[in-house]
């Protein structure tokens, strides 16, 4: 511990009387003094019941000076010995505050699930973890439910949360939250199409409205709402020809038996 010692020869002021206190050599009284202070200061500030113990080894006269100069001795010593590398700084406990993460809405959502145990020890790690749950987020985007990408990233959380118990639950609140703050979207299906042919209603397509665009280039769209499949005309229930070209749109209901068209493209359920 000489360079603690040449640190407090050198960055005590001259006219302190801490420094008529310190021989210029270092010693094995003061070389044992000085690791059990650097060992306490290690990360932490001094407890209360080391300085009480450090206060009660005073005997002088003028016990208040004494306490004095004790404790400032104490602190010159603390200081040496996170300068000259014996002690680290002490660590700064872990708060919840939002805005020291870089996607705070994420973050939020795991905050109020209750998983400050997994936000506290990445704090102490050094690590963001509002990164990993914006690309969890990208992972998910428009992606369907068991599909690759999310089931890929559900195994990568499980692995870096081994032995996490409530990692399920975990990882359910950042899918959940990645929706709810508007950095994924969930998976909406196509709506219901088809082309042109013959369909039975309530078995090859649902009831609805439908719209197509009529293709260019073609001779028109014909198209039939059905009673029947007798191919009489009595089973028309309603139909209508339309140029190239042209929208068109039709409200197949579920009292309808079939539905027929030709020539008109792709029909799409609107509603």
């Amino acid at each position: 511990m000489d360079d603690v010692h040449e640190w407090l020869l050198d960055n005590i002021a001259d006219d302190s009387p801490l420094l008529l206190a310190i021989p210029a050599d270092n010693n094995s009284d003061l070389n044992s003094g000085y690791v059990g202070i650097c060992a306490e200061a290690d990360g932490q500030e001094p407890s209360a019941s080391f300085m009480k113990d450090v206060e009660s080894g005073l005997s002088g006269d003028d016990a208040a000076l004494e306490k004095r100069l004790a404790f400032e001795y104490v602190d010159y010593v603390v200081e040496a010995c996170r300068a000259t590398g014996h002690a680290e700084e002490p660590i700064e406990p872990w708060k919840w505050n939002p805005k020291k993460y870089k996607f705070p809405g994420l973050v939020t959502a795991v905050h109020e699930a209750g998983f400050d145990d997994l936000l506290e020890g990445w704090f102490f790690d050094d690590i963001d973890p509002s990164s990993d749950l914006m690309e969890s987020c990208r992972a998910i985007d428009n992606q369907k439910p068991g599909s690759t990408k999310p089931v890929k990233d559900r195994k990568a959380w499980y692995g870096a949360l081994t032995d996490y118990k409530d990692r399920g639950r975990f990882v359910d609140t950042v899918f959940e939250a990645c929706y709810s703050t508007g950095n994924a979207r969930r998976y909406v299906p196509p709506p219901p199409s088809f082309v042109n042919g013959t369909f039975r209603i309530g078995k090859d397509i649902p009831a609805g409205v439908y719209r197509t665009v009529v293709p260019r280039g073609g001779y028109g769209c014909y198209w039939e709402r059905l009673r029947g499949f007798s191919g009489n005309f009595s089973d028309i229930i309603a139909n209508d020809n339309v140029s190239p070209g042209s929208p068109t749109i039709v409200t197949i209901y579920s009292s309808d038996v079939g539905f027929s068209s030709s020539g008109c493209g792709k029909w799409v359920l609107q509603r």
